[in-house]
Formats: structure tokens, sequence, C-alpha cells
């Protein structure tokens, strides 16, 4: 419990730290969290091959290291899980890119 309230401290204050915009993303869907949550993460891994820095399937979050394509340059970003009454809510954050970049993950992963 103590990591992951210091890993969301950690997170927390970088994006305030972030000079950059902090758009985001969020799609609602009608699947169930754990399998959001799961096809989020082989998404992230698999299909896009982003390092995945830390997750936590209880709370619903992933966050990775971002790469564009034909790129060196990473940034942090965050997939959140929200469980609704009906479905999730998935909510995508890239602090330091523009929101297309956000919306790319978003329609990629939902359209699996």
């Amino acid at each position: 419990m103590q990591r992951l309230l210091l890993s969301l401290g950690f997170f927390c204050a970088l994006q305030l730290a972030s000079p950059e915009a902090s758009a985001r993303v969020a799609q609602d869907t009608r699947y169930t969290k754990a399998q959001t949550f799961q096809s989020a993460l082989r998404f992230l891994r698999i299909d896009q091959g982003f390092q995945i820095t830390e997750k936590d399937v209880e709370s619903g979050y992933l966050l990775f290291e971002y790469t564009t394509t034909g790129s060196d340059t990473k940034s942090n970003g965050s997939i959140e899980v929200i469980e609704k009454d009906e479905g999730v809510t998935l909510v995508v954050q890239l602090p330091q890119m523009p929101e297309h970049h956000e919306r790319y993950l978003a329609d990629g992963l939902l359209s699996k």
C-alpha cells in the first residue's frame, strides 16, 4: 500500500511539475474493468512495445514510457481504467505530447 501511495505521489508530482499542457482523452466502453485493464496492458506492452513502469490491477492504472515512431525521445504516460455503473471509462494521459497522441492510443486500444 505504501508503495502504491509513493508511486501515485511521484506521478502526481511529475504531472504538476510538467510545463506542458496536461490534456487527457477519456472514452467509455462497456467491457469490464478487468477486460479493459488486461487489454490496455497487452496493447501497450505487446502491440506498441512500450515499457510498463508501474501497474496496479486493483486501482486500475498503468504507467508507461511513450516513444514516438522514429524517435528515441521518451515521455511518461498513464492509462486509468475507472469502473462505472455501466462499463468503464478509459483515460489516457501523455502530458508532454499533443492530444492526438493520446487519441491514437485510446482509439487503437478500443478498436481491439
